[in-house]
């Protein structure tokens, strides 16, 4: 496991690589975001939207997401997943994360790519709420090269339709999802339905709902799979 202080020392982050022999995999895991500071920090960068490029990507993100990434992926994520590919040369990469850290996995598994430590085909991800991460040219790159992406959004959750943007807008700087969103427009419990909008961040799949409409209440965002994310980590992690 990897933690840092970010570049105030104000908040901490997170990530857990594990080895799943059976499914022949190196799983990279990053937590969401904690505490009301680094809520803070988050926010204001959603509202400057201000975005910066990074070697370990194509394209930009939100300048928080990669101060902060670059400094977790560089305090030893880098070279433990070299030395397990090198150990396991037939594994595959699978990469998780929730809210913040579906931001992380999103430019993780870029990044596992970008420092050829993974071909691009031997590389899985799947973020459940990930916030809009990168603009244009960041979300079709990471199409390109990380095709096995799929974020999961449960009903109305409302971290994933920010920073907000017209759905039908072609501005290269604005802020864009990538593919594959999965969509539960329900409670998500086994056997529920779900669509799989494959035109990533137009006006359909989760963004007929509008984030107006979204009571403060909601607990999307919280619950997936009919689980309770704080109450899953506190009695089972």
């Amino acid at each position: 496991m990897w933690d840092f202080k970010n570049q105030l020392k104000v908040a901490t982050c997170y990530a857990y690589i594990g080895l799943s022999h059976n499914e022949k995999a190196i799983s990279l895991t990053f937590r969401q975001a904690q505490g009301t500071t680094q809520m803070d920090s988050i926010e204001s960068d959603v509202k400057s939207k201000a975005t910066k490029a990074s070697k370990y990507i194509d394209g930009k993100v939100l300048e928080y997401f990669i101060n902060s990434f670059e400094t977790l992926w560089e305090s030893g994520i880098e070279e433990t997943l070299k030395k397990l590919k090198k150990e396991y040369p037939k594994y595959e990469l699978w990469v998780f994360g929730h809210s913040l850290g579906g931001v992380f996995a999103s430019i993780g598994s870029f990044a596992a790519y970008k420092t050829s430590i993974f071909p691009s085909d031997e590389i899985k991800c799947i973020t459940l709420g990930q916030i809009r991460t990168g603009t244009l040219e960041y979300a079709q790159a990471h199409d390109k090269y990380v095709p096995n992406t799929y974020r999961i959004i449960h009903a109305t959750d409302a971290a994933t339709k920010v920073p907000m943007k017209d759905p039908l807008s072609t501005n290269p700087d604005d802020l864009f999802h990538h593919r594959y969103e999965v969509w539960y427009n329900n409670d998500m419990e086994v056997g529920e339905s779900y669509s799989i909008n494959e035109r990533a961040d137009d006006f359909s799949g989760s963004n007929t709902i509008n984030i107006s409409t979204i009571s403060p209440l909601d607990t999307s965002h919280l619950v997936y799979f009919n689980e309770s994310l704080f109450s899953y980590i506190f009695e089972h992690c």
